[in-house]
C-alpha cells in the first residue's frame, strides 16, 4: 500500500473500528501514558487523538522509529526502539501491541507475555482472533490467527473487545479480529506462564 509501509491492516480504512475506539477507551479509563509497540510507521495511530496523552511509540525497525521521530514527534508524542522480547519496557497506562503476536512463534509470544508481566504496564489491548478455535504454532515472521482465550494461551475473558473492520478478501482468516483489553494484574493471577 502506498499510504503505509506497514501493510493492509494499518491503512486508515482497516483501522478505523480500532481508532473510534481507542479514543473511546483512552477516555474512558483515563489513560494519560500509551506505549504502542510494534507503532511501525504510525499512520493510522495518528488519527487518533493523542492530544492529552503520552505517547510512547516503539519498534525493532530502527529506521521506522527514525522516520517517525521525524515525521511527527512532538513533546507528547516521541518515538524509540524496543523490542518487546528482551527489552525492559517503560511505565504505561496502556500498551498496544495489534498485529504483533500474530508473527511470533508460542515461544515468542510466551517470551514477550513474560516481559509485560514483569513491566509497569497497567493495561494490555492487543491482537486476538474471537471466532479461531485452534491455535498452532510458527516460525516467528510467518503469520497466522491466534486466540488468546484458548490454548496454549488461556487468557482469561478480557474487559472489552474493539471489533476490527475486515476485508472482504480476508473474510474467513480474519473473522473476529479484535483488539481485546485485558488489566495486567489480572493477567498476572491468571497466567502461568
Amino acid at each position: 500500500n502506498a499510504m503505509t509501509v506497514s501493510g493492509p491492516g494499518s491503512t486508515i480504512d482497516a483501522a478505523s473500528n480500532v481508532i473510534l475506539g481507542l479514543n473511546d477507551l483512552i477516555n474512558r479509563l483515563s489513560i494519560e501514558s500509551v506505549l504502542d509497540l510494534p507503532c511501525g510507521d504510525f499512520h493510522w495511530m495518528q488519527k487518533v487523538n493523542l492530544d492529552q496523552v503520552q505517547y510512547l511509540g516503539a519498534d525493532i525497525v530502527s529506521d521506522l522509529i527514525k522516520t517517525n521521530q521525524k515525521q511527527f514527534a512532538k513533546n507528547h508524542l516521541r518515538f524509540t526502539t524496543l523490542d518487546v522480547i528482551g527489552d525492559s519496557l517503560p511505565k504505561a497506562d496502556l500498551m498496544i501491541s495489534r498485529d504483533c503476536f500474530v508473527h511470533f512463534s508460542y515461544r515468542d509470544i510466551f517470551s514477550a507475555m513474560q516481559n509485560i508481566l514483569d513491566s509497569e504496564v497497567d493495561f494490555l489491548l492487543t491482537t486476538t482472533f474471537t471466532q479461531s478455535r485452534l491455535n498452532y504454532d510458527i516460525v516467528t515472521g510467518d503469520w497466522r490467527p491466534v486466540n488468546l482465550e484458548r490454548p496454549p494461551f488461556n487468557f482469561p475473558k478480557p474487559l472489552l473487545l474493539i471489533l476490527e473492520n475486515v476485508n472482504q478478501d480476508h473474510k474467513r482468516s480474519f473473522r473476529g479480529k479484535a483488539l481485546a483489553l485485558w488489566k495486567i494484574a489480572e493477567l498476572r493471577n491468571s497466567l502461568k506462564l
